[in-house]
């Protein structure tokens, strides 16, 4: 009898530690997995998680590329694991999961997904806090305008207008195209049934439409994601051909792209098409913020077939005035 409760005791001690140190997934684990998520759905009604995790602090360290090398996987198959969740409307088990993802990594799109189930749960508050920080860290423009887009439908279900238009707006400038369904979207009845909506929707559709015109032609810019960009030129013509220059990048110099662009929803959609430049052979005779400078250098001319996506939030223009002189496009009314 001793020996029988001694291996209960083991048994127990073992699925314990399987627990805590997260190799639960083991595929003969299915009881202990069950359980471990009952266990999580209560843990997801814990006010003090959330503001753990729903913090820029937390995210700014969970987000770190230490965390993705190692942990990405497993957060991934987490995060996979409350996506079917949340397909089956489950999104109490959805959110769980979400939570014990992040846990090891998370960035923006995991948090627009949190994000999701929280506010399908009726947690507005949390919602809100999740789809903020998906859009500030997240690069991806897709999961920036959706983000800004369910902020509006958050807002707007807890009776806020002003800031449910504010992101309504920014989700349009961050390259939200379902104008149509605005109108349509039952958590935006609230903001449709303010007396100036009609002259709101007016002023989206405006500003949609603008979106979508050609703005930047004749325009020369540059990208504002690196402080060494200056040198990082765009250059956009009427018939839709768009030319790059960088004038030093690693072992190359005088480096060209061509292709075509077009501008949908405040976003400039290129496809490079051929690139030339010269590329050091060799070793360098000195180096300097990541370029390197030759004595001997061989020219290059080829086709290629690369895309980029660039926002109205990450290029600034460069004045008649002349290279040196920069603003941003923050507006387009």
């Amino acid at each position: 009898m001793k020996k029988l409760e001694k291996n209960i005791i083991n048994i127990i001690i073992f699925i314990s530690v399987l627990i805590h140190s997260n190799y639960l997934y083991s595929e003969i684990l299915t009881e202990a997995e069950n359980n471990f998520i009952k266990y999580n759905s209560n843990i997801a009604k814990s006010k003090t998680l959330k503001e753990k995790y729903l913090t820029s602090q937390y995210i700014n360290h969970i987000c770190q590329t230490y965390y993705k090398d190692r942990y990405s996987d497993i957060s991934n198959k987490l995060k996979n694991e409350g996506l079917e969740y949340y397909k089956k409307k489950l999104d109490k088990l959805a959110v769980a999961k979400y939570e014990e993802a992040l846990r090891y990594y998370g960035c923006g799109d995991i948090y627009y997904f949190y994000g999701n189930s929280l506010m399908n749960i009726q947690d507005y508050d949390s919602a809100i806090k999740a789809f903020k920080l998906a859009a500030d860290s997240f690069p991806g423009y897709e999961i920036r305008n959706k983000s800004y887009y369910n902020l509006a439908c958050s807002y707007s279900l807890v009776k806020k207008n002003k800031q449910a238009y504010e992101f309504l707006k920014m989700a349009i400038l961050s390259g939200y195209g379902n104008i149509q369904y605005i109108n349509t979207d039952p958590d935006l009845i609230f903001l449709r049934t303010q007396e100036d909506w009609e002259t709101r929707y007016a002023e989206l559709k405006n500003l949609y439409d603008k979106g979508n015109d050609n703005f930047i032609a004749n325009k020369r810019m540059h990208t504002t994601l690196s402080a060494s960009d200056a040198d990082h030129i765009y250059t956009f013509f009427p018939d839709g051909h768009v030319e790059w220059e960088y004038s030093t990048f690693k072992n190359i110099k005088n480096w060209h792209k061509t292709g075509k662009y077009q501008v949908k929803n405040y976003m400039i959609i290129i496809s490079w098409l051929n690139e030339n430049g010269e590329k050091g052979i060799g070793k360098p005779e000195h180096c300097f913020g990541g370029s390197c400078s030759y004595t001997v250098y061989e020219s290059f001319k080829q086709a290629i077939n690369e895309s980029e996506v660039l926002s109205w939030y990450e290029i600034t223009t460069i004045d008649d005035k002349g290279p040196g002189d920069w603003w941003k496009i923050e507006n387009m009314e």
